[in-house]
Formats: C-alpha cells, sequence, structure tokens
C-alpha cells in the first residue's frame, strides 16, 4: 500500500541520510502527554497524504521553525501495517459515539483505523528501498505573511486531511499530482 509520512524538511534530511525513517531511538516531536498527541516510542506513523501535510507542517511550524517540510511516499507491506492506536485517541478522543466504525475499540483494525482516520503505523523502522519510496519538498506554512503563495500548495493539502469523501479523495488525488517527486 502507498502511503505518506511527513516531517520537517531538516529531519527530512536526515532520514534520506538514515535511509529509513526510524521507529526507536528517535527524538520525537509529539512525545509529551500535555501536547494532546503524544505519539509511542518504536513506530513510524503513516496515512494519506493530507495526514502528512498536516503533520509535516505542524512539525515544521511549531517545533522546528523549518520554512520547509517534506513528505515521503513509501510503499509498505500490507502484513506491517497496524492501527494508529495514537491517532484513534487524537481524532476521536473521548466524544460520545467514538467508537462508532470499530468492531472493538480496544482492539481496532488497521481497516477500520483507515477508515476513521486516514493513518496507520509500522511496527519499528521503515527502511526506504530504491524504486520503493519517492520525496519531496514543500513550503510550509512558517513564513507565510511573507510568502502566502509558496504554501499554498501545502495548505491545500492540509485542508482536506478530515475529508474523507470520494470529491476529497478525488482533490487529494489531483493535488498529489501537482508535487515534484524525487526519488
Amino acid at each position: 500500500m502507498k502511503l505518506f509520512h511527513g516531517t520537517s524538511y531538516k529531519r527530512g534530511l536526515q532520514i534520506l541520510a538514515d535511509k529509513k525513517i526510524k521507529g526507536n531511538d528517535v527524538d520525537r516531536v509529539y512525545k509529551i502527554d500535555e501536547m494532546g498527541l503524544p505519539t509511542t516510542d518504536g513506530y513510524v506513523y503513516v496515512g494519506d497524504i493530507a495526514i502528512a501535510a498536516y503533520y509535516a507542517n505542524k512539525t515544521s511550524v511549531v517545533y522546528d521553525r523549518d520554512p520547509y517540510l517534506m513528505i515521503f511516499e513509501v510503499d509498505v507491506n500490507d502484513d506491517k501495517l497496524e492501527a494508529d492506536i495514537d491517532e484513534i485517541k487524537y481524532t476521536l478522543g473521548p466524544s460520545e459515539g467514538s467508537t462508532q466504525g470499530f468492531k472493538d475499540i480496544e482492539n481496532p483494525t488497521p481497516e477500520e483505523c483507515w477508515s476513521s482516520c486516514r493513518a496507520l503505523r509500522v511496527k519499528d523502522d521503515l527502511d526506504l528501498i530504491p524504486g520503493k519510496y519517492k520525496f519531496a519538498k514543500l513550503k510550509s506554512n512558517h513564513l507565510f505573511f511573507e510568502d502566502e503563495v509558496g504554501a499554498d500548495l501545502t495548505m491545500k493539502i492540509v485542508a482536506l486531511n478530515a475529508d474523507f469523501s470520494d470529491i476529497g479523495e478525488e482533490k487529494k488525488l489531483n493535488l498529489y499530482k501537482q508535487i515534484q517527486w524525487e526519488q
């Protein structure tokens, strides 16, 4: 399955140097419970392009103050995919009806997680295998007021992070095609 991982540009350069997206022993941005969305060590978090762009932009703007972000498109074997428990907690929270679409919220399937929040996770590191990944450098909105046009594509993608409709998926595909990918 083709999935996306997003981060700041400087962190993306480290991923390229390591030739892997690390799940262990990584300086996690989302690590403090008080932030409301901590992630669990030992996992790489992936999702659709809008979720990846959302977290990449947030990491770039709030934590790294990076004017750019990087999105990786990776081909992941379906048998390695797990439900992203952290995203389920963050997205659905304690709201009433939050278990809708899950047979057992304590043991969600990857399919249920994908349907509810377009996010999954992979245990351990995710190796960047030539021919099975590509990446793109996009403008974050960190310096938005100085360069509103530069971050326009990024913000259009981010705006679709909660739109799972057929029209939303079509818009994501059209925006995906506008990105200049590198291998």
